[in-house]
């Protein structure tokens, strides 16, 4: 479940029909491993280029 929910939230966080309301503490709690928040943000940054070249 925790895959499909990130996935989920990957998804909509490229699209201008949903709010960007997640609590701070979910984004400042985040760990920083081999796949931690920047692995995550790095990934949100290839992501979201790859889906602007659709447009």
């Amino acid at each position: 479940m925790d895959t499909i929910s990130a996935c989920a939230l990957g998804i909509a966080s490229l699209s201008e029909e949903y709010k960007n309301d997640l609590p701070r503490f979910l984004y400042d709690e985040l760990e920083n491993n081999d796949y931690g928040k920047d692995y995550l943000i790095e990934r949100a940054k290839q992501l979201h280029s790859i889906v602007l070249t659709f447009k």
